[in-house]
This record gives structure tokens, sequence and C-alpha cells, in this order.
């Protein structure tokens, strides 16, 4: 069984590192919003008049959480897998993109 020699450099593996700390954060976070939004309708549902406002807590929450975790995903794999050099992003799907144009625009003419 062969084993694959991945070394990280040190700035690789603080990301690594922050990407874990700041997923268990939000997960953390999201996790007692929805937690005190459902105690809340189970135990509290007499006493409590406003019912709407800790699901719209948790909801909102859970979005930004997800927000962020995408935005340091962008983050990290832009700093560790630039783009090349001369490498136009754009240009890679043009190809497939013309040929999606031609086949609706044929589409269109048939119908």
């Amino acid at each position: 069984m062969a084993m694959h020699n991945t070394t990280k450099t040190f700035g690789e593996e603080i990301l690594d590192q922050m990407g874990l700390f700041l997923a268990a954060t939000f997960g953390l976070i999201v996790a007692l919003a929805w937690n005190d939004a459902i105690r809340r309708e189970t135990i509290e549902s007499n006493a409590y008049k406003n019912k709407l406002s800790p699901w719209m807590f948790a909801l909102i929450v859970t979005m930004i959480a997800i927000v962020l975790m995408a935005m340091w995903a962008t983050f990290v794999a832009t700093r560790l897998y630039p783009t090349p050099k001369g490498l136009n992003p754009k240009a890679l799907f043009q190809g497939h993109i013309e040929g999606a144009d031609a086949a609706i625009s044929m589409d269109a003419a048939a119908a």
C-alpha cells in the first residue's frame, strides 16, 4: 500500500485549521439557535407570545453561517490554488456556451 507524501506549508496548514475551527464554531452557533427555537416551541409554547422570532433567528443565523463558510472556502481556494497566469476561466467554457446558444436558437426556429 503506497502512502502519498502530501506535505503542506505552514500557511496552508493554518488555513486548513482555521477552516475547521470556523466550521465547528458556526456549527455550534447554528445548533444553539435551532435548539432555542425548538425549546421555545415545545416547552414554553404557552408562555412565549412571539413564536416566529426564534425560528427567524435560527434561519438567519444558518444562512449567515453558510454564506461565511462559502466565502471562507472561496478565499482558501484562491490562496491555495491560484489561477495560472494567462488562463482565462471564461474562455474554458466559451465553446460550451456558444454550442448551447446555437442549440437553443435551432430549437426556437424549429418551433
